[in-house]
């Protein structure tokens, strides 16, 4: 029997207004329309189930499906304002589908939590496509996501409030495969926590929007080749906590994408704090088209950058270089910017900073103990409104790059010290209006940094600059920091680049067979 005549069947079923099974010509089909009032079974042997409107689940009531069970949605959603169990198992997943010959994203709307705190919400072991939103909470229970499949919705799953888990699923060909916006209609608290996720080939991986107190969690995810930003976290007066650690970023690239708003960023952060303990950590984040991190950051009670390796980000375009390993504008508080013990390697510029005023502290930005080798610009900083911007760089190597510091902020007050400068064509290079005490460096030579006039028997790297804005003297004659081999980190990326290979293929080969 033509699946259009079972549409047949079921809108004439449906103008009973209740849910009943029928048959016909072998085909059997489960068909839903009344809401669900006491607790409820979907059975394997009732799939698939077949829901053509939306329909509620009441509170205090529970809904349970049986691994193996389809859901099919002709449209509408289901709303759960009690608890919902859908379980299923490795090799008998729940799907969540369109009910149409020719599926499309956004053929029918939602699986949605609006329950209160003694109600539960879980998902595992389950597929959800084409929805547009796959599951969203807008509710106060807690809600556990995990070991699910995402394909081909708008959104995967779009929340807005609560305590929430998304753990092990796979998020492929959304539009967006995780989205938080903050609702003003909606209890203002959340904790969210997303891990152990693979987030693949969406137009954008993860987009947070949050307007309030909130604590997010991203950690030991794979998020790659999305169009715009592989993690985008948007905030106005935001405070909590954000913490990314752990993630494998990679591989996110505008080129050959229609999506309007693409930008080949690994993470871009707009945040206006106040409050905020941000943390980005322990992360590789490698090969996307324009920058690695892209951030705007006002007012952070703490901002960290530290144990990341950060390389072979930027692009060639125009005749141009394009983007790097880490660029941010920095409107500081209290706190200053800490980028500490990173790998930043093979970037077009490797930290591009742009200060926005001067900083009410000692320094806007402290830059210590990284290995920034093999870029453009090792580090630069910049001005904007002209606007002061200090920074403090120690204890870094700094080797194998075009240039090694530019200064063209209008503070004369910079302090780089002890910190080993070797193997750049250019070692300082010091604007007039700008200013630095480079004191106690090695160079890459006993002699110390060639300066035309300040040390012109110098034979380490060239420094520019006058006597006025440039200080250079002491220097040290040999290395500061322990010699650090050249590209440690490549074997690990290798390692780990052909370990996600593997899984790949291991997922692709189950996918196939489902």
């Amino acid at each position: 029997m033509s699946r259009k005549l079972c549409l047949l069947v079921l809108i004439f079923l449906g103008m009973t207004n209740v849910a009943k099974p029928f048959e016909i010509e072998g085909v059997k089909a489960t068909l839903v329309q009344a809401d669900i009032t006491t607790d409820t079974t979907w059975r394997i042997q009732d799939s698939p189930i077949i829901v053509t409107k939306h329909i509620v689940v009441d509170a205090n009531a529970t809904l349970t499906i049986e691994p193996g069970v389809e859901v099919r949605f002709d449209w509408g959603s289901i709303l759960v304002d009690g608890s919902l169990y859908a379980v299923g198992t490795d090799s008998s997943r729940i799907r969540f589908t369109s009910n149409s010959i020719n599926p499309n994203p956004g053929d029918w709307y939602t699986i949605e939590s609006i329950g209160d705190e003694k109600e539960f919400f879980i998902i595992e072991n389950s597929i959800v496509e084409y929805a547009e939103i796959g599951i969203e909470n807008t509710g106060k229970c807690e809600i556990r996501i995990s070991r699910s499949k995402f394909y081909n919705n708008k959104i995967g799953i779009g929340l807005t409030t609560g305590n929430i888990l998304i753990e092990k699923n796979r998020f492929e060909s959304n539009d967006v495969g995780i989205k938080y916006v903050y609702q003003e209609y909606y209890p203002k608290l959340a904790n969210v926590t997303i891990s152990e996720n693979c987030i693949l080939n969406n137009n954008r991986g993860i987009y947070i929007g949050a307007n309030y107190p909130a604590n997010f969690t991203i950690i030991n995810n794979e998020i790659g080749w999305s169009c715009a930003e592989g993690i985008y976290i948007k905030g106005y007066e935001i405070s909590g906590n954000l913490l990314i650690q752990g993630n494998y970023i990679h591989s996110n690239n505008a080129e050959n994408c229609d999506f309007p708003l693409a930008s080949g960023i690994g993470i871009y952060l707009d945040l206006d704090c106040y409050g905020l303990n941000l943390s980005i950590r322990d992360n590789i984040i490698m090969d996307n088209e324009i920058w690695g991190i892209k951030a705007y950051i006002d007012y952070p009670d703490e901002a960290l950058i530290v144990n990341n390796s950060i390389s072979s980000n930027g692009c060639q375009a125009f005749d141009m270089a394009l983007g790097g390993g880490i660029k941010c504008v920095y409107v500081p508080s209290c706190a200053p910017l800490n980028i500490l013990n990173n790998r930043i390697e093979s970037n077009n510029d490797g930290i591009r900073l742009i200060s926005y005023h001067e900083a009410p502290t000692s320094y806007d930005v402290y830059i210590s103990n990284n290995s920034i080798a093999y870029n453009g610009i090792s580090i630069c900083l910049d001005h904007m409104y002209g606007h002061y911007g200090r920074i403090a760089v120690t204890y870094n190597s700094i080797y194998h790059n075009r240039k090694g510091l530019v200064l063209n902020s209008k503070s004369f007050d910079n302090f780089v010290q002890y910190n080993d400068f070797f193997e750049n064509i250019d070692g300082i290079v010091v604007f007039q209006k700008s200013g630095v005490n480079a004191e106690n460096n090695y160079w890459g030579h006993s002699s110390g940094p060639f300066h035309a006039s300040l040390n012109p028997t110098g034979q380490g790297d060239s420094v520019s600059g006058n006597e006025t804005n440039l200080d250079i003297i002491p220097f040290l004659t040999q290395k500061v920091n322990p010699i650090i081999p050249e590209f440690p980190s490549a074997l690990i990326l290798s390692l780990f680049m052909i370990a996600t290979l593997l899984a790949v293929i291991i997922y692709e080969r189950k996918r196939q067979s489902e």
